[in-house]
Order: C-alpha cells, then structure tokens, then sequence
C-alpha cells in the first residue's frame, strides 16, 4: 500500500507539473507539500553524492558551477552571495585533495579571505568589465531566444498605422496614415510583405485563432510543419520549372523601430537574418523575432513573388488541381466559415459576381476585379456604426472605403462561393528603376489570399489603384456623428478629393479589366443591416486570437524572468550535467586511464591485476583467506570459472608482490587481457555495480 501510494503521489506531481508547463497554475498549489518534501530529498541525496569523501573534487565542483549557472540565467544575480559556503567548500576538497586527504591549519584563513573577497568585490550593478558583461548578456539572451522563448510579442497591425480610428475591436472610420520611414526594401518587382494573417471574421474585426504556438525556425524537429505552412512542397516537382515559382530575392532593412513582425512574402523559401534576430514562425505562418525590430536590422527572403493577374497563372493553377488532394474538413472549415448573420444578399452578390468563372482562379479573379470596379477608394471612409456588420455596410449601405475594406470584402465573398481565403495586413513595397522602395507608412496596406489545391496560398489584391495620399497641414478628418463629446475634437490628414479620385497605373501583375457591375449593385442599398453576432472578447490588437495567445495576450502572474519552461529545461540541464560528471568521473578512475598514467609496466601490471581482483569477486569468485594470489587464480583455472587461462597472472602475482621484482611490459599486457576477457563475461548488473562502486573509490590496488 506504501508503494502504491508513492507511485500515486509521483503521478500526481508529474500531471501537476505538465499542466504547470502548459499554463495552467491551479494545480500546483494542491501538491506543494509533496513537491517540496520531494525536491528536498533530491536535493540533499544529490548534495550527498557530490560532496562524499571519495568522490572527488570534480563533483563538487560541476555542482557550484551549475548552481551558479542557474542563478545567473534565472535573473536572481542578489542571490550569489548565498553560494559563497560552497564556494569556500570547494576550495578546501581542492587543498585536501593535494595534501593527502587533510587540510592544513592555516589554510582555513586563507580560504576563508579569498571567498570573502570574491563576493565583496562583486560590483552591486554588474560584471566591471563592460565589454564581458555585454557578451555575458548577449549570451544569455541567445540562449533565451533559442530555448525559452515565451514572452508576449508586439504583433503587426494596421492600427499602428492608424487604420483603425475607432478602436481595435472595429473596423472603419476615416484612415489616417503618415509618411515617416518604416524599412528599405530591395526586390526585383512589387512585393507584398506581410506582417499579420488572421482567419476568423466576426462582423466587426478580423482575429487569428489558429492558435498561439510557435516554432523556431531553424528548428529541425518543425521543419516538416515550416514547409506545410509556407507551401514549400507545392506544387509538385515535375511544375516547379515554371518561371512563376523561381524564388526571388528580397532584402529588406528597417529604417525605424518596428514590431516583431518580419515582413516577407507569403511562399518562404529562404530567410537569412542579421545581427541578433532569431526568427520563429507560427501556425499563422507569420514569421516574427524574439524582439521588436530595430532600426538597422536587416534579412533577406527568397521566395516566389507571384500573385493574382500574373500572365500564365491560370494555366499553372489547372496544371497544379489534376493531381491535388482535395483539403481536409478542419482546413475547409477554419478558412471558409463566415459568421451566421450574414444576409442572404451578400451571397447572391457573390454568385452574381462570379456567374461566368467557371474555375476557382476564375472565380477570384471576378470577385477582384468586380470590387475594383464598382466601388471608390479613400482614406476618408464613413464611421462604422456598431450595430451593423462591416462587410455588409460597406457592400451595401457606402461602397467607398480604404484597402481595409475590400480586402475584408474580397476575403468574404471568397468563402461565399468557396474559395478558402485569409485576411493579411502587411506592407506594400513597390520598387522604382533602381530596384529599391523606401517603404513609408503610406504603403501600409490590407490584401487577401486564397488557397487552390496542389499550389498553395496565393495573393490576392482587390484594392483599386489610387495615387499616394497628398498630406496637407490642418487636413482635418470628418467627425463621427454617432461618436462621443470626446471625439469632437479629434483630428487626423485627410485625403483631397483630387487624390482620391485619380487613378494610376496598377501594382505590377495586375489586370485592371473589370468585370460588369451587377445591377443589384448599381446604387448603394440604404437597407439596413443586422448586427454582428456577439464578437470574441476585445485584445490590445486587431487580430489577436479569441483563446489566451502568448503572442499577444500576457497571463496574469507571468514572471518575464522566469518562464514556465526555465524550470523544466533547468532540470534537463542538471541531469545533463550530473550525467557528465558521472561519465568524467568514469573515465577519471577507469583502469585505462590509470595504467596509462601509472608510468612503469610495474604500476600498470598493479592496475590491471586490482580490476581483475575486483571483477570475479563482484563475480561471486574472491580469494578466500588462506590462498595466495597464485593458488586462487589457479584454482579458478581449474574449475573452468573463466573462459581464459589466468594462472600466469597468479604466477606473476607472485613474483611482482612478494618478491619485488618489477613487472614486464609482456606480464602487463597479460593481466590487461585477462582482466577484459572477465569484463566481458560479466553480466550486466556485475558490471553496473562495479561502476557504481567506481564513483565513490579512489583508485587503489588490489590490496
């Protein structure tokens, strides 16, 4: 009964532990008495086999090691001079280890000042030498972005650009972007970086709720996972000749202080980083670093740099759905699903638009250019009332709006007639002669992509071409009539009529041929529309998942210093390294090493005879107590014990111990492979205890 309550006990302090790990705390609290009394019995059975007589000075000394390492890497520096007994400790198995197993008297003064003075003068704000402790810092927080990288990060949004005036739970209101630098980028065409990708629509806001985990992308072990998401397998091999899937090279610098969003194409075939960025990825297939990007970081990014109205997409696309798997129901299901208050009258917008595709590609195709051509682009966009569904409201009630707009609308008519699609803000970078755009946040920008069997992701834009918003000091935006006495005094640049109404060339690769306008669609509908079905709860940032997201939702009681896993990977590296020592301490004593550094073939004869000795007594065949050394190796001769002749080491035990005579090289080698004809007859266990009794012996011979 003892047993099966132990065991009950383990268990129950092993599912603590694991829910502990993945974020939920309440269990905890219910086994900390056992917890403690657990992690103290470890911790004194460890300290008792580090700090044993025979075992050495090396123990100890990986031990203080280890403590001290896990005090810096923890954060708590205030702690180290806690350690100082066992630093004074460690000096003296040193000074005994040198002095035959004792500890002169005046050696404890001495001790006793050196440790005082390490720690005192240990400087309260850090390490004196600055460049040390920078690489002492740089080393620390590497290793916390390559193992324990849990903190909240800063996710891209257009509501950094100020794109979303009526707060980050609603869509719509007037835009108002400004010019300051964001990132130089070098490509050979118009390229579409994105920062977000969000899957869910709720009538008021878009949010990613494909879950918050994250995967360093170096990793082999998410390398499968990383080729799934960014479509690396796809198409298949005998279409990837085509000149539309030859990876391209995108360079791109910060000019200013920005998220941790990297901004790169959607199809990553390569990403190189600069300086200190450690890249991960996320089911979202956002790529984003461990920190927020400085002014001065740089990456480079190879991938295809295709996109909806590239001249043989349509061909490729055909080619690619022969052979393709169909999606499975929760892809379908995460990617197409829309909110159930939608009006039936968006549907039938939908399958009017589309009336005459009669392929997938197609039909994204007309939807795009539909939306193009039947409604006007502007910055100044009407307030959002918050009783009405976004899309609808502005499909059916205003038809103007800014990229924020039709990319939602593009994204929902989408999965209207089928076609997976996704949401995904990021930057427009549209390169001159020279092959280099200067981002700004004017070329912040909203776009749509659409998934097609046997090719992946492909992007979409459905924003009709416009020139670049001109800036005129005291623009002021219209008010909200439905906004509250605190909005009256808001401003923000607004665009000229003449700006907004001016076209200009397209993005490279589009096809800016519309399709006929639906007459349904001739004038905006006044009807208006139902309200969005209840919506997740508000985050700090559109986009953020419904589900706590460590990517953007902080849990209450998070030490920043301390997350969950430091405790589980300090355990890892404790074992890693007590099994180090163990192994080192193996070697250390090993009969191997200790004839190689006995010097004479006498001392390496001594060697090899005590392991020999040792083995058949732990083999149940020890001398008894009136036989020479001679008589009991015989003996064991003859009754065949071992499949090896050992008199002739008896023989020469005689000569070497009682007649002082020194041992050969020839009488060595002998014993040598007499004592590992017996090793490898041992059983495993033989063995095992013998290396167990080898950890706390010094070495000695046979007598």
């Amino acid at each position: 009964m003892f047993l099966l309550g132990g065991l009950a006990t383990l268990t129950e302090l092993g599912s603590a532990l694991f829910l502990r790990a993945e974020g939920f705390r309440a269990a905890v609290p219910f086994v900390a008495l056992e917890m403690a009394l657990l992690l103290a019995g470890m911790t004194g059975l460890l300290g008792f086999a580090l700090t044993r007589e025979r075992s050495g000075v090396i123990p100890a000394m990986m031990g203080m090691i280890l403590a001290l390492l896990i005090l810096w890497l923890g954060g708590v520096e205030h702690a180290l001079p806690c350690t100082a007994p066992g630093v004074a400790a460690v000096l003296l198995l040193i000074i005994r280890e040198r002095n035959s197993g004792r500890v002169p008297g005046r050696a404890w003064p001495a001790v006793i000042i050196l440790t005082l003075l390490a720690f005192l003068l240990l400087p309260s704000g850090g390490m004196p030498a600055n460049p040390l402790k920078e690489q002492a810092d740089a080393l620390r927080q590497r290793v916390m972005d390559l193992f324990f990288f849990t903190q909240p990060r800063n996710v891209f949004s257009l509501a950094d650009e100020g794109y979303y005036p009526q707060g980050s739970g609603q869509m719509g209101g007037p835009a108002a972007p400004t010019d300051h630098p964001v990132m130089t980028v070098t490509a050979p065409r118009t390229v579409y970086l994105r920062g977000s990708v969000r899957n869910t629509y709720t009538g008021r806001v878009w949010r990613d709720t494909t879950g918050g985990r994250r995967y360093l992308w170096i990793s082999p072990r998410w390398r499968a996972l990383r080729a799934s998401l960014f479509d690396e397998a796809l198409p298949d091999a005998s279409l990837t000749a085509n000149t539309l899937l030859t990876p391209q090279t995108v360079t791109v610098e910060l000019a200013a202080e920005n998220v941790s969003s990297l901004f790169t194409p959607q199809r990553v075939r390569q990403l190189a980083v600069g300086g200190d960025l450690v890249p991960y990825f996320n089911n979202a297939s956002e790529v984003f670093a461990t920190r927020d990007q400085q002014a001065g970081d740089t990456y480079t990014v190879s991938a295809p740099l295709a996109v909806g109205g590239d001249v043989g997409l349509e061909v490729l696309l055909a080619a690619c759905e022969v052979s393709a798997a169909a999606p499975d129901e929760a892809f379908l299901s995460q990617y197409t699903t829309l909110p159930a208050h939608l009006q039936e009258q968006l549907y039938t917008l939908a399958r009017q638009a589309v009336q005459s595709a009669d392929t997938p590609y197609a039909r994204a195709m007309a939807l795009r250019d539909w939306l193009r051509a039947s409604f006007r682009y502007t910055l100044d966009a009407p307030w959002q009332p918050e009783d009405a569904d976004f899309v609808t409201y502005f499909l059916l009630n205003t038809g103007e709006g800014c990229c924020v707009h039709f990319a939602s609308a593009m994204t929902v008519l989408c999965r209207m007639v089928g076609l997976p699609a996704r949401y995904v803000e990021g930057y427009l970078a549209q390169p001159g002669a020279d092959g280099i755009a200067h981002v700004t946040g004017l070329d912040a920008h909203a776009w749509t992509e659409v998934f097609f069997p046997g090719y992946g992701w492909l992007t979409f834009d459905a924003t009709p071409p416009h020139t670049p918003v001109d800036l005129e000091d005291g623009a002021q935006t219209p008010e909200d009539p439905t906004a509250p006495e605190a909005n009256d005094n808001d401003s923000a640049p607004s665009p000229s009529p003449e700006s907004a109404a001016t076209p200009t060339p397209p993005p490279e690769g589009d096809d800016p041929a519309p399709t006929p306008t639906p007459t349904s669609t001739e004038a905006p509908a006044a009807t208006p529309t139902p309200a969005p079905s209840a919506s997740p709860e508000e985050s700090d940032a559109p986009g953020d998942g419904d589900a706590p997201d460590p990517d953007t939702v902080p849990e209450p009681g998070d030490t920043p210093n301390l997350p969950p896993w430091l405790w589980i990977a300090g355990a890892l590296l404790l074992l890693a390294l007590v099994a180090a020592c163990v192994a080192l301490r193996l070697h250390w004593v090993s009969p191997t090493r200790r004839a190689a550094k006995a010097g004479s073939p006498t001392g390496a004869w001594l060697v090899w005879f005590g392991a020999l000795a040792h083995a058949l007594t732990a083999m149940g065949l020890g001398r008894e107590a009136h036989e020479t050394p001679a008589a009991w190796l015989g003996r064991l001769d003859q009754i065949g014990a071992v499949a090896h002749p050992l008199a002739p080491v008896g023989e020469s035990a005689a000569v070497v111990l009682y007649g002082h005579v020194s041992a050969t090289e020839e009488e060595a080698a002998e014993a040598e492979q007499a004592y590992r004809h017996v090793w490898k007859a041992m059983k495993p266990f033989t063995r095992l205890k013998i290396l167990i009794k080898r950890l706390g012996r010094k070495p000695m011979g046979f007598f």
